[in-house]
């Protein structure tokens, strides 16, 4: 991913998943990427032994709310 930013100032971009940040096209920071590669090799040895790690406890909630739940409409609010 990247972002650059437009200003008045000048020109500011973090690249390379957020390796690389550049000021006016001045290497600031050039960082070896460390993030990805760990978490896609992590990834791999969760899918190697068949595991998961996924909290579906949020999801759950959500789906509670929307099968117990019930719409009432009311009049507009506006001050």
């Amino acid at each position: 991913w990247d972002i650059h930013v437009h200003t008045d100032g000048g020109r500011l971009s973090l690249t390379q998943g957020g390796c690389r940040l550049t000021v006016n096209d001045e290497v600031i920071v050039d960082a070896e990427e460390r993030e990805y590669p760990g978490l896609y090799a992590h990834f791999a040895g969760l899918i190697e032994n068949g595991r998961s790690e996924v909290d579906v406890a949020p999801l759950r909630q959500v789906a509670d709310a929307f099968l117990y739940g019930h719409r009432e409409m009311a009049a507009a609010f506006i001050e």
